[in-house]
């Protein structure tokens, strides 16, 4: 396929052809019917002004009879202009008028009628286009009234001309541009195909180009660079958890092979040889434990947890309905997997079963129904999960009340000096260090992000609040200011749930403490009657697995 091939294949190139054609079709419908209504204004002046002249002559014509008709057609015809008069008499002899000959044809007909006439000019003679209407006379004589109609002729040719090198100019500026356009896009596209060529090949530092215009391929190469930057984190964790399981495997395997070997070469007896083998079942357990959990691994990896799920009531789990502690917190296996149950919670990821309730009501995470349960969400890194860092500080505070009142009119009118408004105190109550509402909020520090994020997600009534990690990776003035607002939270009566990776900030915070383990709650405690090795006993699945109370 060739290039030129390429770029008329294109889908711009096809756009800008389409377009083209809808707006040249407008533009002529446009012409056409400028055009038509003018014709038509003419046509109803042109009729007006033979009426009023016939009019005019016909009183003549009472009270003078055909003398006075003569007389006034003859004077009538020295006046310049565009009207034209002819009388004729039985033999079609002109008696007055300031038409010179007309046809026989012409003056056998009756009523209105269009016809060409010729009239001395500069250089000669010209035809011109007339319209009028013909009357009989008593005694054979005939009455011609009418006006010179040429300027519409010649307006009819203006237009026609004008539309069709209006159309002209049009398309080619139209395929021109479609052309440029295409070629640009197209190189950009190339451009991509290149890249994606190099990370299927196995290299993959490679990303996709970015010109710097802002447009939506630019904001599609910066997220798909984040995607692969993600990929190339998991790529280079994954050989390091395969190097490690390697090495903690080996490690096993040589102390159960050491203890074997050494049952067969030393004499001993029976009960040294029962001790040798119940030794060798408890490491044989233990590696048994270690695949166990590379398989659950996988299958959380993949999202197919198979039946073993359970209906969630979120408010049961984050509310002891028993007594004063509202703050629970979750940590478990993996605990940097529990960002999934977030997403389902945010409305991020769709949940692959089970189900969800909040007060024994059924929860899909849609907006109407997290202003139901006036439920508030915190997840991990906010600025990918919970922004749009090319957006400004203003819209990302509106993003829960965009459309609705005061942010919005009637559900769709944006009032952006409301935003400005409401930035302005979110920004003032929340201490975010921004230079104005109107910058990114990916220009702003973590810190600043995250204070964003609690001040849209706080800034009114809150029955329920999911936070994960909410402090990963910020300083320590951010951790002090965002424990303050979380513990505020609780201390109104809300429900929170904490899903952390810092043990020592779980039982800081958390009023209760749930540890799950292969998708099942397996410990449940008060925070400050937890003993931290139980905890990571449990969450290691070094306990018998219970259902929490």
């Amino acid at each position: 396929m060739t290039a030129l091939t390429k770029l008329f294949r294109t889908t711009t190139f096809r756009l800008s052809l389409t377009y083209l054609a809808l707006f040249g079709a407008a533009a002529a419908v446009a012409i056409f019917y400028i055009y038509w209504n003018t014709t038509v204004l003419l046509t109803r002046q042109l009729h007006e002004t033979i009426d009023a002249e016939l009019k005019g002559l016909a009183e003549q014509y009472t009270d003078g009879g055909l003398t006075r008709l003569v007389r006034t057609v003859a004077d009538r015809s020295q006046t310049p202009g565009n009207s034209l008069y002819f009388v004729a008499d039985a033999t079609g002899r002109r008696v007055a008028g300031n038409l010179t000959s007309i046809s026989r044809e012409l003056l056998d007909s009756l009523g209105p009628v269009e016809f060409e006439y010729s009239r001395p000019a500069e250089g000669g003679i010209e035809t011109r286009l007339a319209f009028a209407n013909v009357f009989r006379l008593p005694g054979g004589y005939r009455l011609i009234v009418g006006r010179d109609i040429e300027d519409r002729r010649e307006l009819a040719r203006v237009i026609r001309s004008a539309m069709l090198w209006g159309l002209g100019v049009m398309a080619l500026f139209g395929i021109g541009g479609g052309y440029l356009v295409s070629r640009n896009l197209l190189a950009r596209i190339d451009a991509v195909a290149a890249t994606t060529r190099t990370i299927m090949e196995g290299d993959l530092t490679g990303r996709l180009p970015v010109n710097g215009s802002g447009d939506e391929l630019d904001r599609l190469s910066e997220s798909l660079n984040l995607m692969l930057a993600r990929i190339e984190q998991l790529m280079a964790g994954l050989r390091e958890v395969s190097d490690n399981i390697a090495h903690d495997l080996k490690t096993p395997l040589n102390r159960l092979r050491n203890r074997v070997e050494a049952a067969l070469h030393e004499p001993y007896g029976e009960p040294a040889y029962r001790e040798a083998l119940e030794h060798t079942i408890e490491e044989a357990d233990g590696l048994i434990k270690t695949f166990n959990a590379l398989l659950s691994i996988a299958r959380l990896e993949a999202g197919a947890g198979g039946d073993n799920k359970e209906s969630l009531d979120v408010a049961a789990l984050v509310r002891d309905t028993h007594g004063d502690e509202h703050f629970q917190a979750m940590f478990g296996d993996l605990a940097r997997r529990f960002h999934q149950l977030v997403e389902v919670l945010a409305g991020q990821r769709e949940a692959s079963g089970g189900e969800i309730r909040i007060a024994g009501e059924s929860y899909h995470a849609t907006r109407a129904e997290m202003r139901r349960h006036k439920l508030s969400c915190l997840p991990e890194e906010p600025l990918k999960n919970a922004c749009v860092a090319r957006m400004s500080v203003a819209d990302n505070l509106a993003f829960r009340d965009f459309d609705r009142p005061p942010l919005a009119a009637g559900g769709w009118w944006l009032q952006h000096g409301k935003f400005r408004e409401q930035a302005e105190r979110g920004i003032a109550s929340y201490q975010i260090k921004t230079r104005s509402p109107d910058t990114p909020i990916g220009e702003l520090s973590g810190g600043n992000v995250q204070r964003t994020v609690l001040a849209r997600e706080l800034g009114g009534e809150v029955d329920v609040m999911i936070a994960a990690n909410p402090c990963f990776g910020l300083d320590f003035a951010a951790v002090a200011q965002i424990h303050a607002e979380i513990i505020a939270v609780r201390n109104r009566g809300a429900a929170v749930l904490l899903v952390s990776e810092d043990l020592d900030e779980l039982l800081e915070l958390a009023d209760r403490i749930v540890v799950i383990f292969n998708g099942r709650f397996v410990y449940e405690a008060q925070a400050s009657e937890s003993d931290p090795l139980d905890i990571g006993r449990h969450m290691a699945g070094h306990e018998a697995p219970a259902a929490a109370e």
